[in-house]
Formats: structure tokens, sequence, C-alpha cells
């Protein structure tokens, strides 16, 4: 485990500006266009070369290429959870400027910067013949295992059987979904971008901005989102990112749109069909919809609550933070 000074040491990202965009808050400027993401791998892999515990936040004109570059960096063996992207796409969609949404992602990375640190090389439990198909090499894949407090003695709890007959974790069979966090509660904690901490620092950036609403998206989405960010307009939603929608809290969800907040994830299923998590957020999906909550990849069902924020009266953050940490 990382000391209280390393973990100090890494609280605060390197920002990584691409594609000429300028903000006081870079501390890396790439001035060339950039067409695609996934370009920077041999940029990331050489930040990580001198130190691979280094939380980098990308800003980049565009999220073309982002998908390519996340599953590059995953056969190369980097923890690519260290790794978040922002930029024009979202700040259309928001009306904050980069600087406020660097600031938020600055935040937000500091906040969930032991999860991230803490995501683990785990080497896939596979059968016998995709073994022998691929001659022993089996890559790691890094995953954010459940940090359990208790065993849990429901049954059917893991879609992917990694909780054990005695309770217990079995992380070769763990593929980080977080679905048992909210389905076995009391056994595990909750992640802190799914529960109150997170959250209730999202919710503070919508109120202080007067925005009108939250926009869940998973970081595998993030390129097609990038593409579609426009059709939410006007409505400025903040967009927040999440590991896998599997591990999202509905009940906290619930709370949050009672405040006169427009809570939409966004998921194709069609999309997140070749994803190895497709079963346990299929089954999340479902909880989020009975607890009326908006999953569509159609942003324009969002416009129509534009300026919402201006017109109805909100909880306020202190009071919210506590509504969401009691329904933990």
């Amino acid at each position: 485990m990382e000391s209280g000074k390393a973990r100090e040491k890494h609280s605060s990202p390197l920002v990584l500006c691409v594609g000429g965009l300028i903000s006081s808050r870079c501390g890396v400027k790439i001035e060339e266009p950039v067409l695609s993401l996934e370009s920077l791998g041999g940029i990331l892999s050489s930040i990580w070369g001198n130190d691979p515990n280094t939380l980098i936040l990308v800003v980049s004109p565009t999220f073309e290429g982002l998908n390519a570059l996340l599953a590059s960096l995953e056969e190369e063996g980097w923890n690519h959870y260290l790794l978040e992207v922002t930029g024009v796409p979202e700040s259309m969609m928001s009306g904050l400027s980069l600087d406020k949404l660097i600031d938020y992602y600055l935040g937000f990375m500091a906040l969930t910067s032991e999860e991230r640190l803490g995501a683990k090389p785990v080497r896939p439990t596979v059968t016998r013949r995709e073994l022998l198909r691929r001659l022993f090499l089996i890559q790691p894949v890094y995953t954010m295992i459940p940090r359990m407090v208790s065993k849990c003695g429901e049954r059917g709890v893991c879609p992917y059987g990694a909780i054990s007959g005695e309770g217990e974790i079995e992380e070769s069979k763990c593929r980080g979904c977080m679905l048992c966090t909210w389905k076995c509660p009391s056994s595990f904690n909750a992640p802190s971008w799914s529960s109150h901490p997170g959250l209730s620092y999202a919710y503070k950036m919508i109120y202080e901005n007067q925005l009108d609403g939250i926009l869940i998206v998973c970081r595998h989405h993030l390129e097609e989102l990038g593409q579609r960010a426009v059709e939410a307009s006007p409505a400025r939603l903040l967009p927040y990112h999440v590991p896998c929608i599997a591990g999202l809290d509905a009940r906290r969800l619930r709370v949050m749109a009672s405040w006169n907040l427009y809570v939409h994830v966004y998921f194709s299923e069609e999309a997140c069909r070749s994803c190895r998590r497709f079963k346990a957020v299929m089954e999340a999906i479902g909880e989020i919809k009975d607890n009326g909550i908006t999953v569509s990849d159609n942003l324009t069902v969002a416009s129509a609550h534009a300026y919402l924020g201006f017109s109805a009266r909100r909880m306020s953050p202190s009071d919210a933070a506590r509504m969401l940490g009691s329904e933990g």
C-alpha cells in the first residue's frame, strides 16, 4: 500500500493540452493538430515510464480515437484508469469554459485517486482451450476490485461468479463492474464515483454554475458522446465519467432527480454489447430505469430541460451531501 505522502504526490494530475488548446492550467502543451487521440499513446507511455502512478488529464478538441487509445494502453499493460479526457465537446455540452472543466476534473480525479491508483492487473480466468490458443499469453487487465468490509452472504450477487461460496472475492474472476457494491451494500464499500463523495462533488458544480442536469457516461462511450454532445443544446449538462455503468446506485440517482435536476445516463445497448461487463450493465440499467432515470443515447430529450437550473429551487450542496450520504 502506498504511503500517505505518495498519495499526496499523485493527487494533482498532469494536465496535457493537445491540438493547440490554451489554458493556464496546462502542464504540457502540444500545438500540433490531433486528429485522433490514439496518437497520444507514445506520449502517455513515456510519462508513465518515468512514473507509472501519474494521473493524467488530457484536454482535447476531439474525442476521436479514444477507444483505440484505451485499448492500446490496456494491451501495453498500463493502468488506463489514471487517464481522464475532457475538452471542447464537453465544454459545448455543459456551457462551462475549459478552465472550469479542467478544475472540475482535477478535483474529481483527486477525489477518486485512491481507487484509480488501486486498480490491479488481474489475469482473467479463461478456458483451457483459450489458454492453449493464446499460447499461454493471457494479458492481465487492470481492474478496480471492490473493497470488501465483510463477507457477502447473498447468492447470485455477482453475474460472473467472482464471489465465492464463502462470500469472498475471487479476484481472477472479478471484472470490476461494481454491481456487488449496491446489491450487497453491507459487505462492500461503494466506489466514490457512485456514492456520495463523487455525486456530492458533481452536484456542487451543478448548483454553483446553475446547470440543468448531469450526464453520466461510461468512459468507453466518450468518443461517441463527443460526436453527439451538441444534441443536448440548449440544455447545459455536467459530464460525469464512470468506469462502468453497472456500479451506479439507482437510489442515489433517484434522490438527485428529486431536486429538480435532470439526470441522464448515456447508454447504447448495441455499443455496449461487446463489453466484458455487458451482463452486469444490463442488470444495472434495468434498476436505473425502474427508478425513473432517463437512460438513452439520444441527447435531444435533454433539450426539453434547458434553463431548469435557473427556474427551479435546488437543494443546497451541504444538504445534498447529507442526503446522498444517508442513502448509503
